[in-house]
């Protein structure tokens, strides 16, 4: 079942999200089937959806918190979660 997360970090800068996408590299993440970010007052909210809760699990624990670590050094302010069950999923295109 597609896995939907919104996640809002506040004290995340776009250019920190930058920086965290280089040490990531251009590979996009195995079941992810949308990524979103925009700003907020304090911070960075981001959108996701995947075709399973273990594809993110996956990506977080292999690539994801590794990367933060290089980038922050274990200094961030804690991340805001909502998760889901996605019970339909419909992607528009132009």
């Amino acid at each position: 079942m597609p896995y939907g997360m919104i996640i809002e970090q506040p004290g995340t800068t776009i250019e920190e999200y930058r920086r965290v996408l280089d040490v990531l590299g251009g590979e996009a993440p195995a079941g992810r089937l949308v990524h979103a970010v925009g700003a907020t007052a304090d911070g960075l909210r981001f959108m996701d959806v995947w075709r399973t809760r273990d594809d993110a699990r996956r990506f977080q624990t292999e690539r994801l918190f590794p990367a933060f670590a290089k980038v922050f050094g274990g200094q961030r302010d804690p991340a805001r979660v909502i998760d889901f069950d996605v019970s339909e999923l419909h992607i528009d295109s132009d």
